[in-house]
């Protein structure tokens, strides 16, 4: 017949491994199953990327059998979504490069545990539980602090930063300087989110707008 039937070698990457969630500072593990034609002898070069940042590159023997599993450990301090792109090196007379390179997304959360303390004044109380929270390294603090009539220290009142907290203590919160309109969005997103709440009352707490 009319054609080429020369069998020309070829490296590609079949497929990527990987737990699509894991947390920061947590050690998981990437998985590259590569398959290899016509070459059973050669030695390729394995390379691995983290959001563009090289963090693997190693040669890989290529196995008599044509398939080659390649395993390695991935851990990052950084949270949110990491593109982990793997590209192979082609092999000689290689014509499809194509498929030497795939790419897999790892959603990384947060390791921590992060706490919210919300407080009507400073106070021994409030001291004595931000002290507790950021002796343990596993917890992350989110410290919101009224002062009296003048609002809160730093202006800092972030409903966001809240919904993000895994629980809340509320220290001598809401009290009879609160703003209601602020106590009833706190509420309301205690309420929808169902997150675990600590109660601890002072001197002026009033609970009336809850």
């Amino acid at each position: 017949g009319i054609g080429d039937s020369v069998i020309y070698p070829d490296v590609s990457i079949e497929r990527i491994r990987n737990n699509a969630t894991i947390y920061t500072d947590k050690e998981s593990e990437i998985e590259v199953l590569l398959k290899n034609y016509g070459e059973y002898s050669a030695t390729t070069q394995l390379r691995a990327y983290d959001n563009d940042k090289l963090i693997y590159n190693k040669p890989v023997s290529l196995s008599e059998t044509g398939i080659n599993r390649i395993r390695f450990p991935y851990i990052t301090d950084e949270e949110g979504q990491h593109r982990i792109s793997i590209d192979v090196a082609g092999l000689p007379e290689e014509i499809n490069v194509q498929n030497n390179l795939k790419s897999t997304i790892i959603n990384v959360l947060s390791s921590k545990k992060k706490i919210a303390v919300i407080s009507g004044s400073p106070s021994r109380d409030l001291s004595t539980i931000v002290k507790s929270i950021k002796r343990n390294n596993d917890f992350e603090l989110i410290q919101i602090t009224q002062l009296g009539k003048a609002g809160f220290y730093d202006n800092y009142k972030s409903l966001e930063k809240i919904n993000e907290a895994d629980a809340i203590f509320l220290v001598g919160f809401p009290n009879i300087y609160s703003d209601p309109n602020f106590v009833n969005d706190i509420f309301s997103l205690i309420k929808s989110s169902r997150k675990s709440v600590f109660i601890t009352p002072g001197f002026t707490s009033d609970y009336r707008t809850m």
